[in-house]
């Protein structure tokens, strides 16, 4: 499962902006790469709560893993981030149901298409 997790936060790397909104754990998320991050430990936590005990690897390291690929980015021409609705995104991520985050999907209005999304808009 963590393979379709890092084919989405690779993809979702590659975009960002700033401005400044809360995330659920009370931290801020001024810039996209803190959405990447903060998305990404989420998914990290809630994968590891779906799958059973046997499941290989762990919380940490799946999360060591997006925190390396959430450098500085730019939204997509002509997009703005939006940090609240990135923080919607990282709630989302927290509370996805396990047979979604078990497909590799990401929350409806998490992904960062090339033209818009509701993290970048």
């Amino acid at each position: 499962m963590v393979k379709p997790f890092a084919v989405v936060f690779l993809v979702v790397a590659g975009v960002g902006c700033g401005s400044s909104s809360n995330d659920s754990s009370g931290g801020t998320l001024e810039t996209f790469s803190a959405y990447c991050v903060a998305g990404a430990n989420a998914y990290c936590t809630r994968l590891y709560q779906c799958e059973p005990s046997t499941f290989p690897g762990s919380v940490a390291s799946c999360e060591a893993t997006p925190d390396e690929n959430c450098g500085p980015k730019t939204c997509p021409a002509g997009t703005t981030y939006n940090s609240s609705n990135a923080s919607t995104c990282v709630t989302a991520y927290q509370n996805e149901p396990c047979a979604d985050v078990e497909a590799g999907d990401v929350p409806t209005g998490c992904t960062i298409a090339a033209t818009s999304s509701n993290v970048c808009m």
